[in-house]
């Protein structure tokens, strides 16, 4: 098995202080107990039929896939939908982001001397070639985040420059961004996994920093500007965090190591979460993304064997809280699940 990007293994050694996190005081805090059949000794299950409508995709690092899900897929269930092979120019792919309007994919490679963004069409199956977006006039060095905001912007960060490239709707090719957010007053110590709020507001999980893990910034910024709010300090109970994602009701959901932390919308400061997702029903042991759907249900890809590394997507209900066994896993040799990443409903 390859290496693990850098940041995501980061994450993974750090999951001995994220489960102390996540477990202290806890009455049920006793070994981990999976709460479905061992994935590889089932049999492959059938999976409803694909809709191109409801399909949960993830970029799978070691597989070298695009894989989509039906949203009601359980069990270790084929995917319906695989993008791979030699003409995907697919390398490590370690960030993934899917624009609602379009259905445009676009992806990142873990890769480090890959600095490209791959664009593939709306509904894209099989050994299929992307457009790039790459060239000397795109200054990306090393990225594990994209998003989409609402106007077809793509949304780059780039851990290494410190920095959150935008580029125009549609680009593609050696096209400039056309802003750049990054500079002391930015905050910006390790930017990765990224999301916006209903008003545009982009909030970005800030790696292991341990002043502003989260940070969020009104919509439109550009510049060495200082964001318009952070999450962070002893209350919030954040560690090391890959990823931040706001659900349909803008609550603010975090993969912390061993647990999931769910705040309320607009919270900011020292502030406790209003929920957290932790123990041993819930089969996580370490999360490094999260996504939601339409209906807030929670999607995380968790790696469920240390140090066998072996993995899984979790889902659970929208209302999910304390130890709580999730209403779907996915997992076994048919998934193609080997270390994946951001679960995005298109």
């Amino acid at each position: 098995m390859n290496q693990l990007p850098c940041h995501r293994r980061l994450a993974i050694l750090a999951i001995t202080a994220g489960l102390a996190a996540c477990t202290a005081n806890r009455p049920d805090a006793g070994a981990f107990v999976p709460q479905a059949t061992a994935p590889d000794s089932t049999p492959a299950a059938s999976s409803p039929q694909p809709d191109s409508a409801s399909l949960t995709y993830v970029v799978s690092y070691e597989t070298n896939e695009i894989l989509g899900f039906p949203l009601a897929a359980n069990g270790n269930v084929a995917p319906t939908a695989i993008v791979g092979g030699s003409k995907t120019n697919l390398d490590q792919p370690d960030a993934l982001a899917i624009d609602s309007a379009s259905g445009t994919f676009f992806v990142a490679n873990g890769n480090y001397g890959d600095h490209r963004i791959l664009i593939f069409p709306k509904n894209s199956n099989g050994n299929v070639a992307p457009k790039v977006l790459g060239g000397s006039s795109v200054p990306i060095q090393n990225t594990e985040g994209l998003a989409v905001d609402a106007h077809g912007e793509l949304y780059v960060s780039d851990y290494t420059a410190k920095a959150i490239y935008v580029f125009a709707a549609g680009a593609s090719g050696n096209t400039a961004p056309i802003r750049t957010i990054a500079g002391v007053a930015t905050e910006l110590v390790q930017p990765l996994g990224m999301s916006f709020d209903s008003s545009g507001h982009l909030y970005v999980a800030n790696g292991h920093d341990s002043t502003a893990p989260v940070e969020e910034f009104a919509a439109g910024a550009n510049g060495n500007v200082a964001p318009i709010a952070t999450i962070g300090g002893s209350h919030t109970k954040l560690l090391g965090i890959s990823d931040v994602v706001l659900d349909p009701h803008n609550r603010i959901m975090v993969p912390n190591a061993g647990c999931i932390e769910i705040f309320a919308a607009g919270a900011h400061g020292n502030v406790s979460p209003a929920a957290t997702i932790k123990g041993n029903k819930t089969t996580i042991v370490d999360l490094t993304t999260l996504g939601t759907d339409a209906n807030g249900s929670i999607y995380g890809t968790n790696v469920i064997d240390i140090p066998n590394l072996k993995f899984s997507i979790i889902v659970f209900a929208h209302n999910a809280s304390g130890n709580v066994a999730p209403k779907r896993i996915l997992s076994g040799s048919h998934t193609h699940i080997i270390d994946t990443f951001y679960p995005t409903t298109l």
